[in-house]
């Protein structure tokens, strides 16, 4: 809205001033209003890299199906904690992620997560690779990141494997997703994967897919929907 105002303000001065209002000048004022958006996180050298992590393919691909501006922020700066882990700035990816939550509550800090451990590429390629129409891929995508607290489940130390089971299959059912992802790291990953187990023989019709990330000592679980599920008795 607020990036429409200065549309139509801009326009009405070029108009006023006899000048054409061109393209360049959308993309000027564009840059102007992403950059605004980007200012909350302070530091100079920070704010460079997220402009540097905007050239990358991999963004170009994950702007395509995230549109609505409070998914498509965090997602941005999932590529920034991912460049500051890589060159161990720990000290700003800590006050980054401090600033994003502080900015985009939990919800865009577990957003800028499932970026960071590049989950939510991985998530992206399964759906591509059931030929989806793009549409239906951002359809699926910003459901899941809108729900994420519904639709990612962190398995911590003191779950007990038949509660989460249950709240899983649970979900499946009453929900029907079209994704979930589960995580797990260090000593939680034996039990996600007893987890995973059991419900792979309950909810027959979903696909699952396991991803590792031995860097970080984490583990994810995709489960994607093939048809409508079907979930067997326990």
């Amino acid at each position: 809205m607020a990036f429409e105002k200065e549309i139509t303000a801009a326009t009405a001065g070029a108009t006023k001033g006899g000048l054409e209002y061109t393209e360049g000048l959308v993309k000027r004022l564009a840059k102007k209003f992403r950059d605004r958006d980007i200012a909350f996180i302070g530091d100079p050298k920070t704010i460079d890299l997220v402009k540097e992590q905007r050239k990358l393919e991999s963004w170009t691909l994950l702007s395509k199906f995230i549109q609505t501006p409070e998914l498509r922020r965090p997602a941005e700066m999932g590529f920034v904690l991912r460049k500051l882990e890589k060159e161990g700035e720990e000290e700003r990816l800590q006050d980054l992620r401090r600033k994003i939550q502080n900015k985009y509550k939990s919800k865009g800090l577990h957003i800028a997560e499932l970026v960071q451990g590049g989950i939510l590429g991985r998530y992206i390629n399964l759906l591509i690779d059931q030929s989806e129409e793009d549409s239906i891929l951002k359809e699926r995508i910003e459901e899941i990141l809108n729900e994420i607290d519904r639709y990612v489940i962190f398995v911590k130390f003191d779950d007990k494997e038949k509660d989460v089971v249950e709240i899983i299959v649970n979900r499946l059912k009453v929900l029907v997703p079209k994704g979930m992802i589960i995580f797990s790291k260090g000593g939680c990953i034996p039990k996600a994967s007893k987890i995973i187990k059991k419900v792979k023989k309950i909810a027959i019709n979903y696909s699952f897919e396991k991803q590792v990330n031995d860097d970080s000592g984490s583990r994810y679980d995709f489960i994607i929907k093939k048809d409508e599920i079907v979930c067997e008795e326990k």
